[in-house]
């Protein structure tokens, strides 16, 4: 049976809200509004198994047909969420359908985070079909764990979804707890979903999936917030596939990427970009950084005691207060930290695309850490991160070898007179669980084992790297 709203309590959105809303259009310089918008709140959307959940209906108010954009999350459907994902979104001539996830803000059953978003995405897909507002169009929208409902649903996706915008959102939450098997306690460059997101673009531009990819410079917490010129190009992703004039889609791909450093936008098609062969950095025992692999030396040795675990600075985490890019220096300046350093540079120097640390270790206890991050290092000395990895090694893997860790990606110009760093060190302690060396993931201070390092050469710093003149040394 169609349902109608006709006789259900539809109210306008209130006058702060909509004097937020134009706040916002000004200052991200976003789409002129195209219409007012109504609410219905407290939407009872039945699931396959009785269970009920709660949404809030956004209406265009127009008269031409409107397609639908599904919001699922958990964290209420009350600000930002109402604004960012759902009043914006429908003053655009779209119908929102802002739903909680079961379990969460009035909706039915119990919350199991990631369990039932698959099915229950589908269910509502289910009952749109049968409301008399649903013109047969949907688009699914939304960040972080509003995103991976998006993967959710697009697992079997609904013949009538034409369209998903995905914010920094996860397909696999378990990968990102377990970073290369460290628990981590926390898309853009310091955003802690950026590997999926990179790889989720590659796989949909490898199947000819009409794609744009968009990384900025903030962190997870603030991407939403910071994102402008991302919101405004992503409401016009959806105004070109389930729009009032909508376009035919179109294969192709491509990504809009900001380069740290140059503080510039970078237009690209492949990730990571076409025609860039790895260079390698080889790590120096007086550490140093060059472009040339180093005559035979000392080996350079450090220590990690999980008892003082080395701390971490900046980064990939939740943390608004601690996230994003930070000075380096206090860290670097302790004993546990091996630190690898270039010349200035004559240069510029571009890093776009993979980057991996390739470090001939060896270590006297089997279960250890070794987290590697790549620094730039400004005229005045200040030494901020521009990517990091982490691997965890155990008791299969050899005491000595090379050992692989991958920094995900960075796209970021080394200025003229500006250096490189490579960190080298056991953990990055909050955001890594710091690893006992016992071989569990946990352990009492009276069991913790301290591990033994020592990096011999040939290692190196592998990165995709632009600039012609530093690429002629190789």
């Amino acid at each position: 049976m169609r349902q109608s709203t006709d006789r259900r309590a539809v109210r306008p959105v209130g006058p702060a809200a909509a004097a937020v809303s134009t706040m916002l259009t000004r200052a991200w310089s976003l789409p002129a509004r195209r219409n007012f918008v109504a609410i219905e709140r407290n939407v009872q959307v039945p699931m396959s198994d009785g269970t009920v959940l709660l949404a809030d209906h956004y209406l265009p108010v127009t008269s031409r047909p409107a397609a639908t954009v599904l919001v699922r999350c958990p964290y209420g459907r009350g600000m930002p969420f109402s604004l960012l994902q759902a009043q914006l979104v429908a003053e655009r001539g779209f119908h929102v359908l802002l739903q909680s996830c079961r379990g969460t803000f009035g909706s039915g059953g119990q919350f199991e985070p990631m369990r039932h978003e698959i099915g229950d995405g589908q269910d509502t897909v289910t009952w749109l079909r049968g409301q008399s507002w649903f013109d047969g169009r949907l688009a699914t929208f939304g960040a972080s764990y509003l995103g991976f409902v998006q993967w959710a649903l697009a697992m079997d996706p609904p013949p009538e979804l034409r369209a998903a915008v995905v914010y920094v959102g996860p397909h696999d939450l378990s990968r990102v707890v377990y970073r290369h098997g460290v628990f981590a306690l926390v898309g853009g460059w310091q955003d802690l979903f950026l590997e999926q997101t990179l790889e989720q673009y590659r796989a949909l531009a490898g199947r000819d999936v009409p794609t744009r990819m968009i990384i900025g410079p903030w962190t997870h917490v603030d991407a939403s917030t910071r994102s402008g010129p991302a919101f405004a190009e992503s409401l016009a992703w959806l105004d070109r596939y389930v729009g009032q004039d909508p376009e035919d889609p179109e294969p192709g791909h491509s990504a809009r990427i900001w380069v740290g450093g140059a503080r510039a936008w970078r237009e690209i098609t492949d990730w990571p970009p076409a025609g860039t062969p790895p260079y390698r950095w080889y790590l120096g025992p007086d550490g140093t950084l060059a472009p040339r692999e180093p005559a035979a030396g000392t080996d350079v040795s450090f220590r990690y005691d999980p008892a003082d675990p080395t701390p971490s600075a900046g980064g990939a985490t939740l943390s608004l207060a601690a996230a994003g890019v930070r000075d380096n220096r206090p860290v670097e300046q302790r004993p546990d930290v091996l630190v690898f350093t270039s010349e200035p540079l004559d240069e510029p120097v571009e890093v776009i695309g993979d980057v991996t640390a390739e470090l001939r270790v060896t270590r006297d206890n089997p279960n250890a850490d070794l987290f590697v991050r790549l620094c730039d290092v400004d005229r005045r000395g200040r030494s901020r991160n521009v990517c990091d990895g982490i691997v965890r090694l155990a008791a299969a893997d050899p005491l000595s070898g090379t050992v692989r860790v991958g920094m995900i990606g960075a796209a970021h110009r080394f200025g003229r007179g500006h250096r490189l760093r490579l960190q080298v060190a056991g953990g990055a302690h909050p955001r890594f669980a710091r690893n006992p060396g016992n071989g569990l993931v946990e352990a009492p201070a009276k069991d913790f084992v301290v591990t033994r390092y020592s990096v011999q050469h040939p290692s190196a710093l592998v990165v995709s790297q632009t600039d012609a003149k530093a690429a002629a040394h190789a």
